[in-house]
């Protein structure tokens, strides 16, 4: 996501003043305003974790619950998420919709499970897909972006709704590739673009993020709006908590009955 750019940009202020000295003999190269406007990859994740509330803010929490309500867009059928996280790895994110009831989905900090069908029961992840969960379920993953994504590049600025937004485009080591949309002003993530393959092949499920708020230090969006070619979300969180009692248990594949 930005060792690329990094390297040009302080390639270009070395080149500065021997190109300077040479201005007599040779026409100086044109400037690229958009270019000089668009920061280094390292100052848009910097800014994007200050403006959460610094690293130590985000470092002091260790355990977290989340619950929201869900909406389907499409038809109006409401439903509800509850998310369990404990550092540096653990997650249980479960989404219950009552037409297709609950499936939830969790990595104990070795291996992964899921329930795409609440008839089939829980399956492990299989290998091909573990890699992308360790990702999204990192706990620390804000402040870890370069780790997980070696591979980060500059793509200029675009719109993310009405806001001005700086887009960073991240490829994993398993060739996933992801953009993130940062506000210029505020430095806070506004919209991501994941893949994600379906019967059809690969799609991209597109996340928005609104209504920041603090909690203990940190800031979080409680809307994300979610769309792919599969369906529609509006999720609403209601409650945010952070260091409160998570049982190790929650993450453990459930055993069939």
């Amino acid at each position: 996501m930005k060792k690329m750019f990094v390297v040009l940009f302080f390639t270009l202020g070395i080149a500065i003043p021997s190109l300077a000295a040479g201005a007599a003999h040779r026409p100086m190269a044109a400037v690229n305003p958009a270019a000089e406007a668009t920061p280094p990859v390292e100052q848009v994740l910097e800014k994007y974790v200050a403006s959460m509330g610094g690293r130590a803010a985000l470092e002091k929490c260790t355990t977290r619950v989340m619950k929201a309500s869900v909406v389907l867009t499409d038809t109006g059928e409401a439903g509800s998420l509850e998310i369990y996280k404990k550092a540096p790895d653990k997650e249980y994110f479960s989404l219950e919709i009552p037409s297709n009831g609950l499936t939830p989905r969790a990595y104990n900090g070795k291996a992964g499970w899921v329930v795409y069908d609440p008839d089939e029961g829980p399956q492990d992840v299989n290998a091909k897909d573990l890699p992308a969960m360790k990702r999204e379920f990192d706990f620390y993953r804000e402040a870890r972006l370069k780790v997980l994504y070696p591979k980060l590049v500059m793509k200029g600025k675009e719109k993310a709704g009405a806001e001005d937004a700086y887009v960073i485009e991240a490829s994993a080591d398993d060739g996933t590739t992801e953009r993130w949309y940062f506000s210029v002003q505020s430095g806070l993530l506004l919209r991501s673009d994941t893949p994600y393959f379906n019967d059809d092949g690969q799609s991209v499920l597109q996340t928005t993020y609104e209504d920041y708020r603090e909690v203990d230090g940190v800031k979080f969006p409680f809307v994300w709006r979610q769309t792919c070619p599969d369906y529609d979300y509006v999720i609403q969180f209601t409650t945010i908590q952070n260091n409160v009692p998570v049982d190790d248990a929650r993450f453990e594949k459930p055993k069939a009955e």
